[in-house]
């Protein structure tokens, strides 16, 4: 007869089955001892406690007085301001009543994972420190850029101050851009003074530039002598050479695309050694003039920018008066530099 014990009628005799609930076992047994652990953890914060007096002393000093007393380790970044000033007497307090009152009102709160507890910035800190960051976040302004009497500046730059971050004025001398608050916009146009507008919470700007005197005054060559451009009737554009150096471009003419009105500069195909071709709106091709004397495109193009003082185009009859040109010209005046 055969003796059908219980161990033989339900133990899994699959060696799959087997593993299986060993598995589950050693799973059991380490769920507990990490309950147990941290009940241990728990308890045991509740019931060390610690004796010291200290007034107006680093929060990192208690904390050290603390891990002096116990076997707690603190854990904390570099986010969580340990230097605050406190004051406290503990006399044989546990640890958790002297962390709840040397942390009131820091927006720091503690956690204990064993024999660690870690510092952290309560939630709502966070929350706060995100809005702070969103109130940073860029928004669209509008503006206007006009002269003193009124009248709209086209092309003008605007430039947030100490970036490359900028935009022109339109027909009307509008202009819309992205900034944040604590931004500075610099306004500039040739022959006006530069002008610096704080942002400062400004949704819509208006600008008037004064006029540059001293730019008004520079002596310019002429057809039929020299003047200044404030006497000329002519259009009178102007680039100073500091524009044009550390610019990564091979000639002066490609550095000057976009840097003066109404001067056009064409790419001439892109052959190695080649410089691209200026034209002057509504005039043709120019008459280069450096230093006083007529030179051609190619003397232009290998002029070295870091000699350059200033680049002059002059429209109309101030130079046509002596020579049968298109009236346009480029003038290089580059006073007490060497190569002008």
């Amino acid at each position: 007869m055969k003796n059908n014990t219980l161990s033989g009628s339900y133990y899994p005799k699959n060696p799959q089955i087997k593993h299986f609930f060993r598995i589950m076992r050693i799973t059991l047994f380490l769920l507990m001892a990490c309950v147990f652990s941290l009940y241990a953890g728990n308890s045991y914060s509740q019931n060390t406690r610690v004796s010291f007096a200290v007034d107006n002393v680093g929060l990192n000093k208690v904390l050290e007085e603390i891990e002096s007393q116990t076997d707690y380790l603190f854990i904390y970044n570099s986010q969580i301001n340990v230097n605050k000033l406190v004051t406290i007497k503990a006399n044989k307090q546990t640890v958790s009543k002297v962390l709840d009152q040397i942390l009131q009102n820091t927006g720091i709160e503690y956690k204990l994972e064993g024999s660690h507890i870690i510092l952290e910035k309560k939630v709502e800190e966070v929350h706060n420190s995100s809005s702070a960051v969103q109130q940073q976040q860029t928004k669209k302004i509008t503006g206007k850029v006009v002269d003193k009497t009124g009248e709209a500046i086209i092309g003008a730059n605007v430039k947030i101050q100490g970036t490359d971050k900028g935009t022109i004025t339109d027909l009307d001398g509008n202009f819309i851009l992205e900034v944040a608050p604590k931004d500075v916009l610099v306004i500039s146009y040739i022959g006006y003074l530069d002008t610096k507008v704080p942002i400062a919470g400004q949704k819509q700007i208006h600008v008037v530039l004064s006029e540059d005197n001293k730019m008004l005054d520079e002596v310019v060559v002429i057809g039929y002598g020299t003047t200044s451009t404030r006497k000329m009737a002519s259009a009178v554009t102007a680039v100073k050479g500091e524009k044009l150096q550390d610019l990564p471009f091979n000639s002066v003419a490609a550095s000057l695309a976009g840097r003066a009105t109404g001067v056009i500069v064409q790419s001439s195909g892109g052959e190695p050694g080649s410089a691209p071709s200026i034209s002057i709106r509504g005039g043709g091709a120019p008459v280069y003039v450096i230093d006083g004397v007529i030179s051609d495109a190619w003397d232009f193009n290998t002029l070295n920018p870091n000699d350059i003082e200033s680049l002059f185009n002059s429209k109309g009859c101030s130079i046509s008066g002596c020579l049968r040109f298109t009236g346009c010209q480029w003038y290089c005046d580059g006073e007490n530099q060497t190569g002008r």
